[in-house]
Formats: C-alpha cells, sequence, structure tokens
C-alpha cells in the first residue's frame, strides 16, 4: 500500500512538473510570439497604427540612445529620501544618493528597443538594447547594502527600485533568442537580475523591513517585489521563483500582497453587472492608486 501511495504521488509530482515547464514558452511575460505577430499585421490599421508612431517617436525607443550606468559613481544602486541621505545628511559622501532614475530610464528604453526591434525587425534596436543590458550586468554591482541596518538596507524606499525589475526582465525575455546577443552575456545578465533584484526582493518579502506580518508596508512595496520574483523567475527558467511569487500572491494570507488583501473590495457595476475590484491603495493620490492597477496587470 506504501508502495502504491508512493508511486502515484511522484506521478503526481512528474505530471506537475510536466505541466509547469509546458507553461514557460519563452517569450511568455507581457508578450508573447503570436502577440507580436498578431501587432505585426495590424500595423496599417488605426488605433494600432498610431500606437506603433508613438512607440517610434519615443526617445526612448531610438537606436541612438544610450545607457546612464554612469550616474551610479560607486556602482550601486540606491534610492534614499535627500532629508537624510544628501549633502547634508548623515553619510554626506553619497552624493548619487538617488541614482535609481538611471535604471528607471534605462529600464524603459531597453524594453522600448526590444519591442520596436521584434515588431519591425530592424536588428539596430535590438543591438541598442543589448548595449543597454550588458551595460547594466557588467557596471552595477547591486543596490547598496550596508551593515547594521535592518537587512542591510540603509533607507526602505531601496526596496521600491525592484519597480524597475520586471521592465528590465521583459527587454531581456524580447531579445533571449536575438543571434546578437552573445549567450554569455545573457547569462551574465540573468545572474546580475538575480543578485541585484531577487535578492533585495525576497528580503522584503520575507520579513517588511522588519514589521513581520503586521501589513505596515502599502499594497505597491510587495508589488514591487512581486512582480520581480516572478519576472526573474521566468527569464531565468526558475520554478522555484515562479513558485513563490505566485503562492505568496494566492495563499499569504498575513500580508498585503496577498489577492485578497490586496483587493479587499468588490463592488458590483450595474451597467454590466460585472464585479470590480479596489485595490488597497485606492482613495491615496492618483500615482499610488494606479500603479497598483499597472503592477497587479503586469502580475
Amino acid at each position: 500500500m506504501k508502495t502504491k501511495l508512493f508511486l502515484m504521488t511522484l506521478m503526481l509530482f512528474l505530471m506537475v512538473k510536466m505541466m509547469r515547464s509546458a507553461v514557460i514558452t519563452h517569450p511568455c511575460m507581457l508578450h508573447t510570439a503570436s502577440d507580436i505577430i498578431r501587432v505585426r499585421t495590424l500595423l496599417d490599421i488605426a488605433p494600432w497604427s498610431d500606437a506603433y508612431t508613438h512607440l517610434e517617436a519615443s526617445s526612448y525607443a531610438q537606436s541612438t540612445y544610450t545607457e546612464h550606468t554612469s550616474a551610479l559613481l560607486d556602482g550601486y544602486l540606491k534610492r534614499m529620501d535627500a532629508s537624510n541621505w544628501g549633502p547634508n545628511g548623515k553619510i554626506a559622501q553619497y552624493e548619487d544618493y538617488s541614482n535609481y532614475t538611471a535604471a528607471m530610464r534605462d529600464a524603459a528604453a531597453a524594453y522600448q528597443l526590444a519591442l520596436r526591434y521584434q515588431i519591425s525587425g530592424n536588428t539596430d534596436y535590438a543591438d541598442a538594447a543589448v548595449s543597454v543590458l550588458n551595460a547594466w550586468a557588467d557596471n552595477c554591482k547591486g543596490i547598496l547594502m550596508l551593515d547594521g541596518y535592518t537587512n542591510n538596507i540603509p533607507d526602505p524606499n531601496e526596496y521600491l527600485i525592484n519597480i524597475q525589475a520586471y521592465q528590465f526582465a521583459n527587454a531581456a525575455e524580447l531579445l533571449r533568442d536575438y543571434d546578437g546577443w552573445d549567450a554569455t552575456d545573457f547569462a551574465d545578465f540573468q545572474t546580475w537580475m538575480k543578485n541585484t533584484f531577487y535578492t533585495v526582493a525576497r528580503l522584503f518579502l520575507e520579513n517588511h523591513h522588519g514589521n513581520i506580518g503586521n501589513m505596515h508596508y502599502w499594497l505597491n512595496w510587495d508589488l514591487a517585489s512581486l512582480t520581480a520574483v516572478l519576472s526573474i523567475g521566468i527569464l531565468c527558467d526558475d520554478e522555484n521563483l515562479i513558485d513563490y511569487a505566485i503562492s505568496y500572491f494566492k495563499t499569504n494570507t498575513t500580508e498585503v500582497g496577498y489577492v485578497r488583501n490586496a483587493i479587499p473590495y468588490l463592488h458590483q457595476d450595474d451597467n454590466s453587472n460585472e464585479l470590480l475590484g479596489q485595490c488597497e491603495e485606492s482613495g491615496r493620490d492618483q500615482g499610488h492608486a494606479t500603479l497598483c492597477v499597472a503592477l497587479l496587470g503586469a502580475f
């Protein structure tokens, strides 16, 4: 009986593994291969043509775009409050105490360039995107960590740098099969993504900067880390990361990133009879409330 039960359990485990492996058909984040093929067939039809014209006009989607890793004066990403870390702050040597905007701009550019390459087939855009991604893997040492602070994170705002992680990951996902991206460089980029963003995201999700289980941080904080973990798991074919992010969202009832805490209220629309979800940050300022929608959508 024990042998039969063991064999049945083993068969179920293997079936689940096979199902999960079948799901990861690259690219499979914000865009699939069929999505890209479909868009190519619609470029002469509005509103798709208008949207593509808008992409072509973006300053972030030009093959002449150059990366901004030089903003990281010591090689580390930082997002620290000016009152504590600025020129008059307690650690005045960090002139670049809020340099994360370099990653914000370059992640947007790498993604838009990769998308433009996929739609147009012009490798100039792919080469420009690859140049941006390689520069970050080569020149960024990670997010600044210092001894003596919770999780060695000197300012909790640094956890929010992870908002850029899924954007970097989506760019790389669209370029993973591009012949012009050296396989070693791609592997280095995967490693950089894990070491830089996953490490910090997992720290935050495990203990919320020391505020364990009390929902001290608002929804966007969890979503920044969850999108980072999920996208890095897909990019790196790491099923453990994928499972962790999905399980956290579906079952971790003690934190705000749990789906029922993230969307605590449902309202029936009188016109459609559909249910509308209200995010945990609804009623706050527009930027925070709409960021929840964007990050939940990406997740």
